[in-house]
Formats: C-alpha cells, structure tokens, sequence
C-alpha cells in the first residue's frame, strides 16, 4: 500500500535524527529547514497541508532522504539504498503519446523509445509511464500535460486516488477519481462531469494503474 507523503515526511525527520544521534523535534527541524514554524511542520506530517515541491525539496535537502522517494515515493530513501547497476527502474521513464500506451502496456521491455523525451521524475517502476494527455484532457488538467502513471500494487487502496483506466471493449481510455460511496465502486470525472461510472462485477471498465503525478 502506497504511504502518504505526510508518513514519508515524519519518516524523514526521525531517520535525521538516527543519523546525529539524537532525537529531533517538528519544531527543530522547522528551524533547521530556514525558520519555519513548529505548526508548518505539525501539519505537514498530520496532513492537514500538503508540503508544495519546493518544501519537500528543502526537507530532503535537511534530513539526506532523495527527494524522489520524499516527494513520489519513487525508489529507495536513500542514495545509498541504490544499487549501482543501471537498469529501466532507474530511468526517467520516456514521454509516449495517448494512442501508444496499448502497445506499451503489452510488453513495456520491448516498447520502441527512440526519440522520446524523458520524463523529468526517476521511477523505480519499469511499469510505470509518463504520457501526453490529449488535448481535451490538457484543456481540463490546464496547465497540466503530462502524467506519469504507476502500476496497480496488489491490494493498494485506490480511495481517492486519481487513476487511469480504459473500456476492455473500446480501448479508450480516462483518467478518473476512484471512489468508494456506500459500498459501490465509482470513477468520478475530475472536472466533476456526472453522471460518474459504477463499476459491476461484470464491468467492462479495467483499471490500467493510478496517476503518481501530473506536470506541465
């Protein structure tokens, strides 16, 4: 199951304070990270805020995580836990296009990523793929463009997650909020466009995996 960021930031501070030896409080590393407040960091780990790019950066920077795994929880914590051999996993996954992502998703080893551009985030996911979103989703998600999208985990809590997912009749395919409302499955527009789709047991609505995040 995927850890929130506000876990991932108070694993941060208590692995800073193994490595000085001592314990280290919100309010000490909110001084350590430039003078914030006690609260700032209170309600980073509570999650009652979420931590924007350039703080978790700031964090990472503080407490020797890698912001990737801070911010995405992408790979290993720590540099150190990386193993030297260079392999997909440790790739900024290539950029495809809308239409590419069946061919990819049928063998991702195989898949042809001459002349791609390369996503900015290092994955530790060979699943995993950033992709162009077409033009009536870039319209929705402005200013966003592109979105990485990991694999499902087994047993992963999808619960409010943003996801992709694709009709096993049609092939097209959306990126939708998943949402558990009295029991029922539902995948809800972002934009908020209702009717939502309920998914049955007989659906023919797969999930392809959930969307790690999204950029310009």
């Amino acid at each position: 199951m995927a850890m929130k960021l506000s876990g991932r930031i108070k694993i941060a501070r208590q692995h800073l304070a193994q490595t000085i030896g001592r314990k280290v409080s919100q309010k000490e590393l909110g001084e350590m990270c430039g003078g914030w407040s006690q609260n700032r960091i209170s309600n980073y780990e509570a999650g009652t805020r979420t931590a924007p790019p350039a703080d978790c950066q700031v964090i990472a920077n503080i407490t020797g995580v890698r912001i990737e795994w801070l911010q995405l929880e992408s790979g290993p914590m720590l540099e150190s836990m990386i193993k030297e051999k260079q392999t997909y996993y440790k790739m900024n996954p290539p950029i495809i296009e809308w239409h590419e992502i069946d061919n990819f998703l049928a063998n991702p080893k195989d898949f042809d990523f001459t002349g791609k551009e390369r996503s900015p985030f290092a994955i530790n996911n060979e699943g995993a793929f950033a992709v162009v979103l077409p033009q009536l989703s870039a319209y929705r998600y402005n200013p966003t463009k592109i979105a990485i999208i990991l694999p499902i985990e087994k047993d992963e809590n999808l619960t409010n997650q943003e996801v992709m997912c694709r009709c096993k009749m049609t092939g097209e395919k959306a990126l939708k909020f998943y949402a558990s409302v009295f029991g029922a499955i539902s995948l809800i527009d972002p934009a908020k466009v209702f009717p939502p789709i309920t998914l049955e047991q007989d659906s023919t609505i797969e999930i392809i995996g959930r969307v790690m995040i999204k950029y310009e």
